[in-house]
């Protein structure tokens, strides 16, 4: 089985959450991004979580774990695809899961039917329209 490493992105300003940030908004005792962390794990050797803004502020809330890196995007206003960018740049694998940090409740099976699938780039459709979780 290829290594496999999880990226997701937590880089961004969350204006519409003002003035909180939605990647520590608390979902039944967790904040999202351990919510969206927990979800990704039993899949991933290694996580990369890319910040931006507040960081040091969201960096409270990424549980410190062996396999877990924080990755700080400097151009995160450039927008999602930049932290993206940042994030691939730090894994070293043959398979990457890609999750922005506001999807925390992906159900296990969606993970595994991505990774059973070939192809150089997963995209999962539900009505016509793609989405996340995404496999590199």
């Amino acid at each position: 089985m290829d290594r496999i490493e999880g990226l997701i992105l937590a880089a961004g300003k969350s204006s519409r959450m003002y003035p909180g940030h939605k990647m520590i908004l608390d979902l039944d005792g967790k904040p999202m991004i351990q919510r969206t962390i927990e979800s990704l794990s039993p899949f991933c050797g290694r996580i990369f979580i890319v910040v931006g803004y507040h960081a040091d502020h969201i960096r409270e809330f990424i549980p410190i774990q062996d396999n877990i890196f924080v990755v700080f995007n400097p151009d995160y206003e450039a927008g999602m695809l930049s932290s993206l960018k940042a994030g691939l740049r730090k894994t070293s694998t043959d398979r990457v899961l890609f999750l922005p940090g506001d999807c925390p409740f992906v159900p296990s099976r969606v993970f595994a039917k991505l990774l059973d699938t070939e192809g150089d780039l997963i995209v999962p459709v539900f009505d016509q329209k793609p989405g996340h979780p995404v496999l590199f």
